[in-house]
């Protein structure tokens, strides 16, 4: 791991939280041990609340595994007011953002997570990104770059767990506490009180879902003094693109959504599903999404068309998708301006069920 700020004064009790952050799943899942020679109190103290989410969010799974500490660190210090919060410049990071932007927050950005290391171009427009939204907001900036995705086998370990979880690695046991735990250095440095991490699903979707970043697992990491928060989970998706509407409208300032995880360079590619998702939710509230990072608006209205009529993203679309697209035809009904404006009663013809899309009679159905 690389930080853009000296943290060499870390302390050993620390400085290996990262690496148990991301390996102490691996452990759990395959009844493995781990040693170490000392470790922060705080953060051993709450292994086995997390490590019981795992439990009940994955009930079929048998979650074994031992942590052997020789020393536990009691690290006793007067904690300051700062506070810091993961961003990605996508929807859930901007919403986390703005519903604690009078703390200034400091942004916590990952070369690694999303932006594969080799894609130097894609980084450099994620840096620029961070770094001017953290000079917008007045916060602090954290840019870490991190091989935590590239020292594991990510696929074996997906083909391990996906039979009895319905989910890979990435996403259903390794990206919540894997990310978090790159945190530890600067809290430790910086003696943090509050570390938050946004949320993706909501309370609503509870026991519809599987994901390594929940509540159940986010809420007990602890470093030092300092808690973790998994944020916004009150809120689903069409509503924090609402809320960042409203922020923008009202505060006139500028905000640009990141949410492409598909392209290179670091931009919207505003031709995947996520993105058209967005731009759709962004249509919801009458905003338009060329304001707000999606350059190719409007002329790829007629491709999103046709994109959906062919069905392109839909082959194995999950729960959470379809309950978006229905959250934002909702919106829709409620604030229907874009609809005439931009042609888009085709999307409001489409139904979004259960299992899986279908065209027929005219219409695209979920069956």
């Amino acid at each position: 791991m690389e930080y853009s700020e000296n943290i060499s004064d870390t302390p050993k009790n620390i400085a290996v939280i990262p690496l148990l952050c991301n390996f102490l799943p691996i452990a759990w899942v395959f009844n493995a041990q781990i040693f170490v020679d000392e470790i922060d109190k705080d953060f051993y103290d709450n292994l086995d609340e997390i490590k019981q989410g795992y439990i009940e969010m994955y009930p079929r799974i048998n979650f074994g595994g031992k942590l052997t500490v020789k020393t536990l660190i009691k690290n006793d210090y007067e904690v300051s007011e700062k506070t810091a919060a993961f961003f990605s410049g996508g929807v859930d990071s901007f919403n986390t953002l703005i519903s604690h932007v009078k703390e200034n927050p400091a942004l916590i950005t990952l070369w690694g997570s999303d932006v594969k290391l080799d894609d130097v171009e894609g980084w450099n427009n994620v840096k620029r990104h961070v770094l001017e939204t953290a000079e917008k907001f007045k916060c602090d900036n954290l840019l870490i770059r991190s091989s935590f995705r590239y020292v594991i086998n990510e696929g074996v370990l997906s083909q391990e767990v996906m039979p009895l979880s319905g989910d890979g690695w990435w996403h259903g046991f390794q990206h919540g506490i894997g990310i978090i735990g790159h945190a530890a250095p600067y809290v430790y440095k910086h003696k943090l009180q509050k570390i938050y991490v946004a949320s993706t699903y909501t309370a609503a979707d509870k026991g519809n879902y599987t994901c390594a970043s929940d509540p159940t697992i986010d809420n007990h990491v602890k470093v030092g003094k300092c808690m973790t928060i998994h944020d916004g989970y009150e809120f689903n998706r069409q509503q924090k693109v609402q809320r960042i509407c409203e922020y923008k409208r009202t505060g006139g300032t500028a905000i640009n959504l990141r949410v492409c995880w598909e392209s290179k360079g670091g931009k919207n590619c505003c031709h995947c599903e996520k993105c058209y998702r967005t731009i759709l939710e962004i249509l919801a509230e009458g905003e338009n999404p060329a304001e707000m990072g999606f350059t190719e608006f409007p002329a790829i209205l007629d491709k999103m068309k046709v994109d959906f009529h062919k069905l392109k993203f839909f082959n194995a679309i999950t729960f959470n998708n379809r309950k978006f697209f229905k959250e934002i035809q909702n919106r829709f009904r409620e604030n229907p301006y874009n609809l005439q404006k931009f042609g888009l009663v085709w999307f409001m013809e489409m139904n979004f069920s259960d299992k899986k899309l279908k065209r027929g009679g005219g219409r695209t159905t979920i069956l």
